[in-house]
């Protein structure tokens, strides 16, 4: 017998240390061993509580080597200032096609910095948005993401610049440009101003002093407001968007009859008459948009959900004033 046992004693009750090993989960059964032990000795209790201690203190150094973020291997291996750059591009233009990264970058410096800003710390978003002429293409976009502090304390400190570009910041609004954007309504806009004729009263538009008919520039303002977060940008940026007031020469119009319901009580209060635009007529929409905040694509991009899910019509009536963008204007 082994001499550190000598205290077993014939006749107490044992129990195989597999089966002990095995009750905690720390020791996978690797076959019957017939030693022995008295559980209720003492100097075995000791004994095991030290085992399992120790086991425990490896099991714990083992989750903490895996719990090590990877980046802490990789970032020795990457260079950090590229990386620096290569977030502050994406963060500054909102939205750059991967083509482009790939090549300021390089295809390897350009796959490795995607795996750690993309597939690891998700300050990236991969994307497809219109670009040249239109076409989509696949690209990465700022996620404005925010770290916690626990999530902060993962981040190697070579990658610490993560952290302030994802912090809130002021924005400040530059670097201003006219866009003219040629749009087409697909459906009747319907006026909201309460006006009279010799029918009686009636909802229209605002006109100007040569009698054009006008959508004044809080209506595109509110439209961009609920566009804006469709494409994953502040809504306070439509506050910074200088637009024009949409004119109507001579287009054509009808008058529609539509019902007036109390949204409260959801019942109906009557019929209103509605100077109405046809669909098929093509307006311009102008703006002086802040590059700073808001590329020419990402408008555009705006411009398009605005039309098919937000619609540009004075008057309140759901389905009216939907509208498609043509592309830019002269």
């Amino acid at each position: 017998m082994d001499p550190d046992l000598h205290w077993l004693k014939p006749g107490e009750t044992v129990v195989s240390i597999d089966a002990l090993r095995a009750m905690v989960g720390l020791y996978p059964k690797a076959g019957p061993q017939h030693m022995t032990l008295n559980i209720t000795h003492p100097e075995f209790l000791r004994a095991w509580q030290a085992w399992v201690e120790e086991q425990r203190k490896n099991k714990e150094g083992d989750m903490a080597k895996q719990a090590a973020p990877a980046e802490q291997e990789i970032s020795g291996k990457l260079n950090t200032e590229m990386l620096r750059r290569m977030a502050f591009k994406v963060c500054q233009e909102g939205f750059v096609p991967a083509d482009v990264l790939q090549e300021e970058f390089g295809p390897e410096d350009f796959t490795c910095g995607v795996a750690i800003l993309f597939r690891t710390y998700r300050v990236f978003r991969e994307v497809r948005r219109p670009w040249t002429e239109g076409k989509e293409v696949k690209g990465y976009e700022w996620a404005d993401r925010r770290f916690s502090k626990s999530e902060q304390t993962k981040i190697p400190p070579e990658l610490g610049f993560l952290v302030e570009l994802s912090k809130k910041v002021s924005v400040r609004y530059g670097e201003y440009e006219l866009i003219s954007v040629r749009c087409r309504y697909t459906t009747p806009a319907v006026g909201g101003q309460p006006t009279k004729d010799a029918e009686g009263e009636f909802n229209g538009f605002e006109r100007d002093y040569l009698d054009n008919l006008l959508i004044l520039a809080y209506g595109l303002r509110a439209m961009a407001a609920k566009a804006l977060p469709m494409i994953g940008k502040e809504a306070a940026i439509a506050r910074r968007i200088g637009f024009q007031a949409v004119r109507f020469a001579s287009p054509k119009t009808f008058f529609d009859l539509r019902p007036v319901i109390d949204e409260q009580k959801r019942q109906g209060l009557g019929i209103t008459r509605h100077e109405a635009i046809v669909a098929g007529t093509e307006f311009v929409i102008r703006a002086m948009v802040p590059l700073s905040v808001l590329s020419p694509p990402e408008y555009l991009r705006m411009l398009k959900i605005a039309g098919e899910f937000v619609r540009l019509s004075p008057g309140r009536s759901a389905g009216c004033g939907e509208f498609e963008v043509l592309g830019m204007a002269e």
